[in-house]
C-alpha cells in the first residue's frame, strides 16, 4: 500500500478519465429539445440560410408592378421580396381582386361587342346570305335617306329601292360590300357583318340627333322642327371609310390585333352646322354598345354643302367633321384563352 500511495493521485485521476471517455462514448448530448448534435447541427444550418435569405430579401427592391395572373411571377415576389408570410395573405387578397376586376371587364368587353355579333342571316350560304346583308345594307341606306341624312341626288340615279341595293359607288361612300358577279367568301362574313351593325348603330345615333332637337323650342314648334331651320339639327352623313386590314400584331390598320380581340378602324365624315355635328359627335362617344372610340377628329369650314346651296352667317355656316373611330370588338373565345386584354391593348396603343 505504502509502495502505490505516492502513485494514488494519479491512478484516482486516471480512474476519472476513463470514466468520463467511456460516458462521453456511451451517452450522446441533446439540446433542450431533445435534439442530438447532428440534428442540432442541421438545425442551425437550416436556420443560418434562413436568416441570410432574409438578409438578402432585405437588400432587394420591390418591383412596382406585378401580374398577379403570372403565377410564377407571383410566387418569385413571395420567394425574393416578402420577409414575413403575413404577406401573403394581403397580397393574395390583392390577386383575388384583381382576378374580380378582370372577369367584370372580361364581361362588359363581351357586352359593348354583342350588338356586332347580331347575325345576317342563319344561312351561311353565299348566294342566302348575300341577299340577307343586301337587304338589311339598303335597309340602312334607306333608314338614313327617309331621314334627310343622305344625299338626296341619289334619287335622280333611277329607282330608289334599286340604286340602294346595287349601286356600286353610291354604297361604297359608305364601306358596304356590293356584289359585282362573285358572292363575299364565307371568310369574309364576320367583317361585312360587323361593319353593317356599326353602320345601323351610327345611323340611329345620327337620327336621334334630330329627335333631340325637337324639344329645343327655339327651333321647333309643337316638337316638329321648323323647315328653314331642320339643317341645324341634322348632321349629315357624307362617307364612311374603313381603314384597309392588317394582320395580328400590325400597329396600324383597319383592324389591329390585342390579346382577346381586336378594334375595327374608320374614318367617318359628317358635314353640317356645328351644333348639329357637336351634338352627333357627343352622341357617339357616349353611346353604351358598340363602344366608338374617337381618336382624333377635325372640323373645318366649307362654302357649301353636297347640293351647292350657299352658307349662311358665319355663325352658322356648314362645316365638315372627320372623326378617327376605334370599335373593339371581342370574342368569349378568345377572352377565355387570356384574362391580359387590357394590357395587351394598352401595349398595342402606344406602339400604334
Amino acid at each position: 500500500m505504502n509502495a502505490i500511495k505516492p502513485y494514488l493521485f494519479w491512478v484516482i485521476c486516471g480512474a476519472l478519465l476513463l470514466i468520463e471517455v467511456v460516458v462521453c462514448v456511451t451517452i450522446e448530448p441533446t439540446t433542450d429539445k431533445g435534439k442530438n448534435v447532428a440534428d442540432a447541427k442541421v438545425f442551425l444550418d437550416k436556420e443560418f440560410k434562413k436568416v441570410k435569405k432574409l438578409r438578402m430579401k432585405s437588400q432587394n427592391t420591390l418591383p412596382a408592378f406585378f401580374d398577379p395572373n403570372d403565377l410564377e411571377g407571383f410566387s418569385r415576389i413571395q420567394e425574393d421580396y416578402l420577409i414575413s408570410n403575413r404577406w401573403e395573405s394581403g397580397l393574395r387578397g390583392l390577386k383575388k381582386l384583381c382576378e374580380t376586376q378582370q372577369t367584370s371587364i372580361h364581361d362588359e368587353l363581351l357586352r359593348v361587342s354583342a350588338p356586332l355579333n347580331t347575325i345576317v342571316s342563319e344561312n351561311h350560304a353565299l348566294r342566302p346570305w348575300y341577299q340577307a346583308y343586301e337587304d338589311a345594307s339598303s335597309a340602312v341606306l334607306r333608314k338614313l335617306y327617309d331621314g334627310g341624312l343622305l344625299d338626296h341626288e341619289f334619287s335622280q340615279k333611277g329607282d330608289l329601292s334599286e340604286v340602294l341595293r346595287t349601286d356600286t359607288m353610291v354604297r361604297e361612300k359608305f364601306g358596304l360590300f356590293t356584289m359585282k358577279g362573285v358572292y363575299p367568301p364565307k371568310e369574309d362574313h364576320e367583317q361585312l357583318r360587323m361593319r353593317l351593325r356599326i353602320i345601323e348603330a351610327l345611323a340611329e345615333e345620327l337620327l336621334q340627333v334630330e329627335r333631340e332637337a325637337s324639344s329645343n323650342t327655339a327651333i321647333s314648334r309643337q316638337g316638329v322642327i321648323k323647315d328653314e331651320d331642320r339643317s341645324v339639327a341634322r348632321a349629315y352623313l357624307r362617307r364612311i371609310e374603313w381603314s384597309t386590314k392588317r394582320s395580328r400584331g400590325a400597329k396600324s390598320g383597319s383592324e389591329f390585333k390585342v390579346k382577346g380581340g381586336f378594334f375595327l378602324g374608320m374614318n367617318l365624315s359628317l358635314y353640317g352646322e356645328p351644333t348639329a355635328l357637336l351634338a352627333a359627335s357627343a352622341r357617339l362617344e357616349s353611346l353604351p354598345a358598340p363602344v366608338f372610340v374617337v381618336k382624333g377628329s377635325t372640323l373645318d369650314c366649307i362654302d357649301s354643302n353636297s347640293n351647292g346651296r350657299a352658307s349662311g352667317k358665319t355663325a352658322n355656316r356648314p362645316m365638315n367633321l372627320h372623326m378617327q373611330v376605334a370599335v373593339p370588338y371581342f370574342t368569349k373565345e378568345e377572352l377565355n384563352k387570356t384574362l391580359e386584354v387590357l394590357a395587351a391593348a394598352a401595349e398595342e396603343e402606344e406602339d400604334y
